[in-house]
C-alpha cells in the first residue's frame, strides 16, 4: 500500500510534465511568427518586434526578454524566428501580455527554423534593427512602445495600462 501511495503521485507528476512539454513544443510551431535579434549574449536577452493589436489598429512594441538559446543562436546580433503567444487580462483594444518562444529553443529541425526565418518580411527585420538602436542601454526586460505618434498608441494613456510581463 505504501508503495502505491508513492507511485501514483509520481505517475501523475510525470504525466503533467509531459503535457507541459507538449504544450510548449506546440507553441513553438503554432504561435504568431515574429523577428527577434540577440541583443545581449551575456544576459541571454533578445529583442522581438511585434504588434499587440487585437485585429483593429496598430500597437507595435519591442519586447525584450531573457531566453535561453542553443549555443549557435546565442551570439550577438543573431536573427531568430520567434513564435509568440498573446493574452489580454483587462478590457483593452490591444493585448497586454506577450510571451515570445524562440523557435531554436523548441525545434531541432534546422530546415524548419530557416524556413520560418525566411518567411519573416525583410522590412520587419529592418524595423526591429532600427528600433533596437533607439533603445536605452543597458537594455531592460519588458515592453517598449514604438511609433507612439503614428500608431494607435497616441490615442491612449499608456501609463494606465496594466502590463503583464512573463
Amino acid at each position: 500500500l505504501i508503495g502505491w501511495l508513492f507511485y501514483v503521485p509520481m505517475v501523475l507528476i510525470l504525466a503533467f510534465q509531459i503535457l507541459v512539454l507538449l504544450k510548449s513544443r506546440d507553441m513553438h510551431y503554432s504561435g504568431a511568427l515574429c523577428p527577434a535579434i540577440v541583443i545581449d549574449e551575456n544576459k541571454s536577452l533578445i529583442a522581438v518586434y511585434t504588434d499587440l493589436s487585437l485585429g483593429i489598429g496598430s500597437y507595435p512594441i519591442i519586447c525584450i526578454a531573457k531566453k535561453k538559446l542553443p549555443r549557435d543562436y546565442s551570439k550577438l546580433n543573431t536573427r531568430i524566428p520567434v513564435a509568440g503567444g498573446y493574452n489580454n487580462t483587462e478590457d483593452y483594444d490591444h493585448w497586454n501580455n506577450y510571451t515570445p518562444f524562440p523557435l531554436p529553443s523548441g525545434i531541432k529541425d534546422e530546415k524548419v527554423i530557416q524556413d520560418r526565418k525566411n518567411k519573416i518580411p525583410t522590412k520587419e527585420w529592418l524595423k526591429l534593427k532600427s528600433e533596437i538602436s533607439k533603445l536605452e542601454t543597458p537594455f531592460k526586460e519588458g515592453y517598449h512602445i514604438i511609433d507612439r505618434e503614428t500608431t494607435n498608441w497616441k490615442d491612449i494613456d499608456t501609463n494606465d495600462i496594466i502590463w503583464v510581463y512573463t
